[in-house]
């Protein structure tokens, strides 16, 4: 599966990075004037950021927040979406503030995640949660 989304990603000029070079790459990307797109709502980890999302607390990735302090780079959210006629939109919100100086991770983060709930809310149909986000709640 992973061959073949990157295959298709490729014949859209979309970049699919190594696990073991992703942040240096990225880095060296953001410098290029490239965009990055990261998902930011599922934590591949261990590691993250605890923050609240829907309501309660997950764990979630913090990385697109130490990339763009460290790039310079803005945080736009963004979502994709089937709209009518099968064709796929494309939705970029403003950018996040990181404040001057920059406010803490966890408080980016939330204001991330703040967005993706925005857009969730809006189409709800068309979020895939593959994995249960709250799953350490449910253990509980």
């Amino acid at each position: 599966m992973t061959r073949y989304f990157s295959a298709k990603r490729a014949a859209w000029g979309v970049v699919d990075y190594p696990s073991r070079i992703r942040a240096p790459s990225f880095l060296r990307a953001l410098a290029r004037g490239e965009t990055v797109v990261l998902l930011v709502d599922r934590n591949f980890s261990k590691r993250g950021v605890r923050a609240r999302f829907f309501g309660m607390e997950t764990l979630v990735p913090g990385g697109h927040v130490v990339l763009a302090l460290r790039s310079g780079a803005p945080l736009l959210p963004c979502c994709s979406y089937y709209a009518e006629g099968g064709r796929v939109e494309g939705v970029i919100g403003p950018p996040v503030e990181t404040g001057d100086p920059p406010r803490s991770l966890e408080a980016i983060v939330s204001a991330c995640l703040e967005r993706i709930e925005e857009f969730v809310r809006a189409h709800p149909d068309q979020w895939f949660a593959f994995d249960h986000l709250w799953r350490e709640a449910d253990d509980a």
